[in-house]
């Protein structure tokens, strides 16, 4: 190899590391700032919600009924839709409700365990609507004691909020079937009378929805656990209709 040749390959050894270097000093730059915009686009894209500073906050708190679980449309026809819908608009009305959501911190999904929990604290509300129960009538939940205990400490945390809430409670819904190991005789029997208990000892407002759903299967879809669409209107007509909402917060 001729001394021009040699000079060839060494030049093309360098022009090749250089442009190795080049590369890797791009990528190392254009990683993170890859990393910042997809930050960016992702918190652009996250809904934060921004309530007006003097309307009047509902929190409904509550389980699967609440949520509107496999009800058809369920974000337009669970009640806590529905009851905004009748509310005038200095009402904001939040569904915290969650599938399966307990009272008692021993049973299998806590309330308090779940983020829903959190925020609904976080909303400051005034107005608390609070139905928990049917989860834990399940036949590998049910424990009366502890049931008393902690839906009357769940209650307390929500009356002593630094909002200090108007808290309504409201009696479960009938069970018109054992699906997902629900105790039906366990609802009528020792969850509702001891909520009713629990609301005359504590002097809290109650709505008794377990009355109001009492032999109205049609309201339910096919499990016999869970409401349709009617069901959904059905109760945020009856909460509704249960308030003096001109004196609410006085």
């Amino acid at each position: 190899m001729d001394s021009i040749d040699k000079q060839n390959v060494n030049l093309y050894s360098k022009l090749k590391e250089n442009t190795r270097l080049e590369s890797a000093f791009k990528k190392l730059i254009v990683f993170p700032v890859l990393i910042c915009l997809l930050a960016a686009a992702l918190i652009s894209c996250t809904t934060i919600p921004e309530y007006p500073a003097d309307g009047i906050r509902v929190a409904c708190i509550g389980d699967s009924i609440t949520e509107g679980f496999l009800m058809p449309n369920k974000k337009m026809y669970n009640y806590p839709t529905q009851l905004d819908e009748l509310l005038d608009e200095k009402y904001i009305v939040e569904n915290f409700g969650v599938s399966g959501a307990c009272v008692m911190g021993q049973a299998n999904k806590p309330y308090v365990s779940l983020s829903e929990y959190e925020k609904s604290v976080d909303f400051f509300p005034d107005i608390v609507f609070f139905m928990l129960g049917s989860n834990d009538s399940k036949t590998f939940n049910w424990n009366r004691v502890a049931f008393n205990i902690d839906y009357r400490a769940l209650v307390a945390a929500y009356l002593n909020l630094p909002s200090k809430p108007r808290v309504i409670i409201m009696t479960s819904i009938p069970a018109y079937s054992g699906a997902y190991r629900i105790q039906g005789d366990v609802i009528q029997n020792e969850i509702v009378p001891d909520v009713k208990q629990i609301c005359s000892e504590m002097n809290i407002e109650m709505i008794d929805l377990n009355k109001a759903f009492t032999g109205r299967k049609e309201l339910y879809i096919i499990d016999g656990l869970h409401l349709n669409q009617h069901g959904g209107q059905y109760m945020a007509k009856t909460v509704f209709e249960s308030i003096d909402w001109w004196n609410l917060l006085n």
